[in-house]
């Protein structure tokens, strides 16, 4: 199997960039992670192929690492879904917390607009001198 990366400097995102490069790089960055996602159920399909046939044979691999894998290939399994869920989690709260920043200023303004109206009362004394100026 070829894998041909390229260095992760290369695959960040600059927050500069305009938002049609922010696109690209997400596309192809998503598209690079579901082929390596694709990878790696690929390998472990094959690892447990091999597993299988290993005890077909009554043999089981050596070493403390390879015994833990070959027992527990579901443990890979359930790190990439709490990966997932842990990415998920962080793209939620960063979303929250952009909608709080978003309400705090909006709040802010609403209470600087309650300290200080100045369109009203200037509009009521323009309305007050005109009234004066018809009446006479």
């Amino acid at each position: 199997m070829n894998i041909n990366h390229k260095p992760i400097v290369d695959l960040l995102v600059s927050s500069t960039g305009s938002a049609t490069n922010r696109n690209e790089k997400t596309t192809r960055l998503t598209r690079e992670l579901w082929n390596i996602r694709r990878e790696m159920q690929a390998q472990h399909a094959r690892e447990a192929a091999i597993l299988a046939e290993l005890g077909d044979t009554n043999t089981l691999p050596t070493g403390p690492k390879l015994q833990a894998v070959a027992t527990k290939p579901e443990s890979l399994h359930q790190t990439s879904r709490m990966e997932a869920l842990l990415r998920t989690a962080l793209a939620e709260t960063h979303q929250e917390r952009r909608r709080r920043i978003y309400a705090e200023h909006a709040l802010k303004e609403v209470e600087r607009e309650c300290r200080a109206p100045f369109v009203v009362p200037a509009l009521l004394e323009a309305f007050l001198s005109i009234s004066e100026l018809t009446r006479t």
